[in-house]
């Protein structure tokens, strides 16, 4: 309905209102499913549901991994096929969860045991600028 009734000498505008909206509240100790979006030497970025930002500390990334910096990559200190790499579905777990200026962080643990192989459909950011390049230069 586009219209709102007005009654009588009441200043009040009665409009009714649908709305959708997504809760997220993750609670330290669950395990939540994100897909690594950033790979560097201290932390490991993850994205969550698409919206929501999550750090994986360089103090449980270094426990059991190695940083390999030529392949930006993280890797198990006694298992090489064990690699934390962008488009990794990564299912860790929630430490803690901060907010500041409406922007929710959530910090997160490593699985323990041995981390599934499932990859997300990413395209790597170098292919990206590649193509603009290629777009520009035409």
């Amino acid at each position: 309905d586009s219209s709102a009734p007005l009654f009588d000498d009441h200043p009040q505008i009665l409009i009714d209102v649908a709305a959708d909206f997504l809760l997220f509240a993750p609670q330290p100790g669950q395990t939540i499913s994100g897909v690594v979006n950033n790979v560097a030497d201290d932390s490991l970025g993850l994205l969550i549901l698409d919206t929501f930002n999550a750090v994986i500390p360089i103090e449980q990334l270094s426990k059991s991994f190695r940083y390999d910096a030529p392949n930006t990559r993280w890797v198990h200190a006694s298992d090489e096929e064990q690699t934390l790499e962008l488009g990794l579905i990564l299912d860790f777990r929630c430490a803690e969860v901060k907010s500041a200026d409406r922007v929710i962080q959530v910090m997160g643990k490593l699985p323990k045991g041995k981390i599934p192989r499932r990859m997300a459909a990413v395209i790597p950011v170098m292919q990206i600028q590649h193509e603009e390049e290629a777009e520009e230069a035409a």
